[in-house]
């Protein structure tokens, strides 16, 4: 319940509209203030959709993503709600694509039938480590278009490698689990608006 309303307060306070009035903000230095994505696979589900903002000139990027991960999959339905925030490193076009290194992490809520935020009673206090909550870093790399016919934007592609907290945990208190077991590939596209 706690991680819920803190992620009501986040989302008010980074896409209030007061922040988002088009008369009032310069955006001539920016790609995109505004955008929708979806994302397969990642450490969010097998699919997840979410919205954003970017900032400081396109530098930074915050977004709230919903993922769903069927039963059918897994063995069981899990759900999932992240808040990615993300910085971009270099944006640069290489021949006729542009390209935009990244890295961020994401501040995962997972909700299953075996994951707890706080245990139940008949497990033993301070026994068990809270698997609901995780932290997600990952490391990507965005593809988009660089030439701007008349100003419309134009949906970009990227591609991310990430990890789960735990994970990294285990592979340095494991010695049979190789550093390159505990990552992932998640794909993606960024539609602007």
């Amino acid at each position: 319940m706690g991680i819920g309303i803190i992620i009501i307060i986040i989302v008010i306070l980074i896409f209030n509209p007061i922040y988002m009035n088009a008369e009032t903000q310069d955006t001539s230095n920016v790609d995109h203030q505004l955008y929708f994505k979806t994302q397969y696979a990642g450490n969010l589900g097998i699919v997840s959709v979410g919205f954003g903002k970017a900032f400081l000139k396109k530098k930074t990027t915050i977004d709230l993503n919903y993922g769903y991960l069927p039963k059918f999959i897994n063995g069981s339905k899990v759900q999932t709600i992240a808040l990615k925030a993300t910085y971009h490193l270099i944006r640069k076009p290489i021949c006729t694509i542009g390209t935009d290194l990244y890295l961020g992490s994401a501040l995962a809520y997972s909700s299953a039938c075996n994951t707890y935020s706080k245990y139940p009673d008949y497990y033993p206090e301070g026994y068990y480590q809270n698997n609901a909550l995780h932290l997600n870093p990952y490391i990507g790399l965005l593809f988009y278009n660089p030439v701007k016919k008349k100003k419309k934007e134009f949906i970009e592609f990227y591609v991310e490698l990430g990890t789960v907290d735990t994970q990294i945990g285990h592979a340095f208190l494991n010695e049979t689990i190789s550093f390159f077991d505990i990552w992932n590939l998640g794909f993606g596209i960024v539609i602007p608006y």
